[in-house]
């Protein structure tokens, strides 16, 4: 059962369902394809607040506070929705800093998550949450790895939010190529700075602009398709 809002690419059954033959679960480029949909289509952001139970691992004041923002202002909601649409299917954060994206991301338990990250400035708490896997390494040396090659092909979303340069995005959004990524790609800050306009107009895939559900500093969504250039 498919529902609106996605609730068919996850573990749930849905309210008053008769128990007959088990159906078949829709494939990870199913649940792909049907948030995609759901993305192009959403005004809001389902509320949203698992997340919540994971504001003491933020030290710092600000990121307690920025966690729990509304939509369009910060994405850590959305973020949170994402997370549940695709369970048991190892969800990528590239770029770990303090760890909001990689807590939004597993709040609802539903989605393992992978957090990347070469400098340590998450609290130890993080690597205590089940369901993240820390690893500390720069993201493009990473990506060239055979874990990676393993890894990215199989995830359903990756989580980009790294130097803003425009010029590091626009290389891991290569090497993802590369590696027949065949997901949804969210990339953070795409309104920051002119580096990053440059790099989200030059992107030719299927994309949405989700700022208005997102972070206010701007908020993308990009649709792979696994072929590689």
């Amino acid at each position: 059962m498919i529902t609106r809002d996605g609730i068919g690419c996850s573990t749930d059954a849905g309210a008053g369902a008769v128990a007959t033959a088990a159906p078949v679960p829709p494939s990870p480029r199913e649940c792909v394809a049907k948030v995609w949909f759901l993305l192009s289509n959403m005004e809001t952001v389902p509320p949203m607040t698992e997340r919540e139970k994971f504001t003491h691992i933020l030290t710092d004041p600000a990121d307690r506070r920025y966690f729990m923002d509304a939509p369009g202002q910060e994405h850590y909601a959305l973020l949170e929705w994402i997370g549940a649409r695709f369970p048991e299917k190892t969800i990528i954060d590239i770029g770990t800093y303090r760890g909001a994206s990689a807590l939004s991301l597993v709040a609802s338990g539903r989605s393992p998550v992978i957090t990347i990250d070469c400098y340590d400035h998450a609290s130890p708490l993080l690597a205590d949450v089940p369901g993240i896997a820390r690893i500390l390494d720069d993201a493009v040396d990473w990506l060239d790895t055979v874990e990676a090659a393993e890894i990215v092909p199989e995830s359903p979303v990756i989580m980009l939010d790294v130097l803003h340069d425009g010029w590091t995005e626009k290389h891991i959004y290569r090497e993802l190529e590369e590696l027949g990524f065949n997901g949804i790609l969210i990339l953070d800050d795409i309104n920051l700075n002119d580096p990053m306009r440059r790099f989200w107009d030059g992107i030719d895939r299927p994309k949405l602009d989700l700022s208005r559900i997102g972070h206010h500093t701007g908020t993308g969504a990009v649709l792979f398709d696994g072929s590689r250039t």
